[in-house]
């Protein structure tokens, strides 16, 4: 029987063998995970928070809480509105779910959430990366002068610019000049 958009099938192929599926959950799952990959990003920045044994474990928790949420039901929404053989093909499904739902108005919104989202991606790991290098040189592996703390903000000031010269091409090096 053709598929009608809504249906939710089929989630498990039929008649296929079980290890096969499973492989393919596992492939699927690597996508996934990455999805999550941020999640301890917040325990970099333990030691500048106000009781980091409460806060962090909340920060961790709902964070990957709400992360869980927005994904399942992003799915879902994927599965109800589109047709699982469209779906499959789709490079772009949010984009062609809200261009389904909303128009073209709707999909250029959504490719300007996922873009505010891949930013906000690349903040916080320029905010919480450069705890690495700090932590790195106050244990003495790393260049002394990475470990000065901003007199106001308590911030490893220097690390964060070390960081921001890094990751600025020309002024840095970037993965182009990375054998």
């Amino acid at each position: 029987p053709g598929e009608r958009s809504g249906s939710l099938g089929p989630l498990l192929p039929t008649g296929g063998p079980a290890a096969g599926t499973l492989a393919a959950f596992g492939t699927a799952m690597i996508v996934a995970l990455f999805a999550y990959n941020g999640w301890w990003y917040s325990t970099f920045v333990a030691g500048e928070v106000r009781s980091p044994t409460r806060s962090i474990p909340v920060s961790i928790l709902a964070g990957m809480g709400i992360v869980l949420l927005v994904y399942a039901l992003a799915n879902f929404v994927y599965l109800r509105v589109l047709p699982f053989a469209t779906l499959q093909q789709a490079e772009r499904p949010a984009a062609d779910v809200l261009l389904a739902l909303a128009g073209p108005g709707g999909a250029a919104f959504i490719s300007a959430v996922v873009m505010v989202s891949a930013f906000g991606t690349v903040n916080a790991q320029l905010l919480s990366v450069p705890r690495i290098y700090f932590a790195m040189a106050r244990d003495g592996l790393f260049f002394r002068w990475v470990e000065s703390v901003h007199p106001r903000y308590r911030t490893p000031a220097a690390a964060i610019v070390a960081q921001g010269v890094w990751a600025s091409p020309p002024l840095g090096f970037n993965n182009t000049y990375v054998l």
